[in-house]
């Protein structure tokens, strides 16, 4: 998991740049792929839009718990249309001001003596050496952490999640840090439910009735309620441990208003009160209250591990929903950060609060110390599990005794799925494996259909069992590997007999299985009807979606599917009426006002395979975004589509050497030499950068492995990529390095080598060893001794594995 940390310091947000430095790394080792100094232009606009949009927040806004009374009203803003207007214009307006300063922010790792022997191809505008390929960079893009630290409080309150890189993933917030703070404080949790101290603040004219019932409903939780206290009675936070403070009510910047008091309390007249509180344990303050980011930095400042604030005022049903959504997704197993971002898009799209007071949903902030780990749940309350001790012969704890048994279950389904109906008839009683412990008792008809319905549901990516074993919660550490193997079952499978639940699964609301199921059918049984009926499945399924994401999820499997077709039915159905309209829709989509590149290059690639008046349109607006677009993710997308439409094939090249030949940060490397060994095959240079980068990685596995997968695309039959899995594996199994075994036997996989010199029965114990360990130190990689332990069920006798667990 990567993690981007932003340091901002120095200089004067309007008259004068920044200065600060990116760190690329992990959440133990912050610094680890790197550390790059920033520079940050002049903004002098943008504080000044940035109070527009407030001016006429506050204008519109009603009923928010800033520290003023008001009259009670129930909806958020007055029924005046030219101010809402003007609310969505300002927002509109800071939204694409901040964007553009993000944008002009140049990450300087290359020294003026480089530049100046390597005269950047790029104008200002269009150089991808921005921020925004800093913040997820490709092809490694799976960051979930992004830190901003600084103490440019101004900072704090702008809507950095509205920022085109950050907003295309959904999972994603950012988190600010202080830079000035004490040491982390934060003891082991000391009760087996988690303790709650919530201060109502004196109400005047709020209801904080919906706060208390989102509390209430939570359950396991031990939950002391203060209302409209004196200064005596937070006593409590000095003689007894809590996990979350909670406060709402009015406050206004370092004030908070407890009671009927006529100044607000400052909140540093409680120094020593929130400090003993910290150090007895407290984890998590939430401020659901108005113009809380002091409150919120003062605490952090004293050695709490997190806390969540709001930007600005806050309308109190805003406040309301947002606890609920938090609350429910924090407790539903959802980490803090992640469980904000959801939290913040509900209330977009849920609540729509941003149709009635555009801003509301970019109101919440997380404050994070930074030496804190990121908070959990399960982390707020004592387990009564006595310390583990890993020996050799620990086993998983969960369903350990049933889990052999469900891995040569989903195993046996696989196997069984792939015999011919014939088979069956002429000797009901053979089995193609022992049929594990725990199967219930069923014809052998019975169990051939229930393997056939668990084959459609793996190789659509549904996690669901049918019939013989109860599903075990280890089945979601293993199923990519069982799904990806349920797809390379599907030619060996009688076509008659799959058909029927593949069907059962496009009649489904799940988009993405839908999909699959659609265009599954269309290559078992490939017919223009079939694969009709797979675009008009697409094309509703395309308009019911509200999510750019989804969107491009669908359209990806699309384009993979009609790869593996044959181009003769394929043309034969874009030429039809259903495939006329459907391209139709895609064009419109395409043109559609605020629309992604990311989503328009993926509308162009499916476009660009239909090869008709669409597919020029398609390939100009990728050739357009290839040469503007600032971001090197989409430079990357619009020379594949380019690449598949056979236009301006001598520019796309040469653009991406230059960049290849500027760029210095390895994932940026791997990227573009992906991109140019598809678009000009056994491209000498892209292939000497990527046998560099592997020899350069002897640590970085994430690293090591994508420049390996990268260099097996663009050059199949390169010796270094079957050398260095092989040495990969050999050094992991003398070592135990669960990670580096994962990756090396996952590779293989793909590449269909064979895996058997690397498999026994020795691995199973380290194996396990180190699911034990990983769940004592709740290490989120699970995935990596579960897959394990499923390629070894493909080579290890049943009985031999199960001894194991005997």
């Amino acid at each position: 998991m990567k993690h981007v940390c932003l340091e901002i310091y120095g200089g004067c947000l309007e008259q004068h740049s920044l200065r600060g430095r990116l760190l690329l790394g992990t959440e133990t080792q912050v610094d680890a792929y790197g550390v790059y100094p920033v520079e940050f232009p002049a903004m002098p606009h943008l504080p000044r839009q940035y109070e527009q949009w407030r001016d006429a927040y506050h204008g519109y806004a009603k009923n928010t718990r800033l520290g003023a009374s008001g009259n009670q009203i129930t909806n958020i803003g007055t029924q005046q249309p030219n101010l809402l207007k003007e609310v969505q214009q300002n927002y509109k307006t800071l939204v694409t001001a901040l964007g553009t300063w993000l944008n002009s922010t140049r990450i300087n790792f290359l020294n003026q003596e480089q530049l100046n022997e390597q005269p950047s191809p790029f104008s200002e505008q269009t150089s991808f050496f921005g921020l925004g390929n800093f913040i997820l960079p490709p092809p490694m893009n799976e960051v979930h952490r992004i830190f901003v630290q600084t103490d440019f409080v101004e900072l704090w309150r702008y809507p950095w999640h509205e920022w085109t890189p950050i907003r295309q993933h959904s999972h994603l917030d950012v988190v600010f840090s202080p830079m000035v703070y004490q040491s982390l404080k934060s003891p082991s949790a000391q009760h087996e439910r988690v303790r709650i101290l919530a201060i109502f603040g004196a109400n005047g004219d709020l209801d904080l009735k919906g706060d208390l019932a989102a509390l209430m409903a939570l359950p396991d939780v031990e939950l002391h309620c203060l209302r409209s206290p004196q200064l005596s009675e937070l006593y409590s936070l000095w003689c007894q441990p809590w996990d979350i403070l909670f406060f709402a009510g009015h406050s206004q910047g370092n004030g908070i208003i407890i009671n009927n008091a006529e100044e607000p309390l400052q909140i540093y007249r409680l120094y020593e009160t929130l400090k003993t509180a910290v150090e007895k344990g407290l984890k998590l303050a939430i401020f659901n209250s108005c113009d809380s980011i002091p409150l919120g930095q003062f605490l952090i400042q004293l050695g709490l591990p997190h806390a969540i604030v709001m930007r600005e005022a806050v309308p109190n049903i805003a406040a309301e929903l947002f606890l609920k959504y938090f609350l429910q997704n924090f407790h539903g197993g959802a980490d803090l950060y992640a469980a904000v971002a959801q939290a913040r898009s509900q209330l977009r799209e849920l609540s729509r609060c941003d149709d009635h007071l555009p801003g509301i949903s970019a109101l919440p902030l997380i404050c994070r110390h930074p030496q804190a780990r990121c908070l959990h749940w399960h982390h707020l309350r004592r387990s009564d599990a006595s310390p583990v001790t890993v020996s050799v012969g620990d086993r998983p704890s969960s369903n350990a005794s049933e889990f052999p048994n469900f891995l040569y279950w989903c195993r046996w389904q696989l196997e069984l799925a792939q015999l011919r109906p014939q088979a069956l008839q002429e000797d009901p009683g053979r089995w193609v494996t022992v049929m594990p412990k725990g199967v219930n008792h069923q014809t052998p008809q019975q169990n051939y259909q229930h393997a056939l319905a668990n084959l459609s549901h793996w190789a659509c990516g549904v996690q669901q069992t049918t019939g013989g074993f109860p599903q075990q919660p280890e089945l979601a550490f293993f199923f990519p590997a069982l799904g990806a193997e349920a797809r390379q079952c599907l030619p060996r499978v009688a076509s008659r007999e799959l058909l029927p639940h593949l069907e059962s699964l496009v009649v489904e609301q799940r988009e993405l299985p839908r999909i699959r199921a659609a265009f599954l059918i269309a290559q078992q049984y490939p017919n223009v009807s079939h694969l009709s009926t797979a675009f008009q499945i697409l094309e509703n399924t395309l308009r019911q979606a509200t999510k750019p994401q989804l969107r491009e999820a669908l359209l990806a499997e699309c384009q993979q599917f009609l790869k593996e077709l044959d181009a003769e039915l394929v043309r034969s159905v874009w030429d039809s009426t259903t495939g006329e309209h459907l391209q139709q829709f895609l064009q419109r989509l395409l043109y559609y006002p605020q629309q992604s590149n990311r989503l328009k290059l993926a509308i162009a690639a499916v476009l660009i395979t239909a090869r008709g008046r669409w597919a020029v349109e398609a390939s100009n607006v990728a050739l357009e975004i290839f040469r503007n677009s600032s971001y090197l993710e989409d430079a990357i997308l619009a020379s594949q589509c380019l690449h598949q439409a056979g236009m301006r094939q001598w520019e796309v090249v040469g653009r991406l050497e230059r960049y290849l030949g500027l760029a210095t940060v390895q994932s940026h490397q791997i990227a573009l030499s992906g991109a140019l060994g598809i678009v000009s095959p056994n491209h000498p240079q892209a292939i000497d950068t990527l046998e560099l980068i592997i020899e350069q990685q002897a640590y970085d596995l994430e690293t090591l492995m994508a420049a390996v997968r990268t260099l097996h695309r663009i050059a199949p039959e390169h010796p270094a990529v079957l050398a260095t899995l092989r040495s990969l594996l050999a050094k992991a199994q003398e070592t135990q390095d669960i990670l580096g075994f994962y990756y090396g036997l996952a590779a293989l996989d793909e590449l269909q080598q064979p895996l058997t010199p690397y498999i026994s029965t020795t691995v199973i114990p380290w194996v396990c060893q180190k699911i034990a360990v990983f769940k004592a130190q709740e290490e989120p990689y699970l995935m990596a001794p579960y897959t394990v332990l499923w390629y070894c069920s493909r080579h290890i006798p049943y009985q031999e594995f199960a001894n194991f667990w005997q």
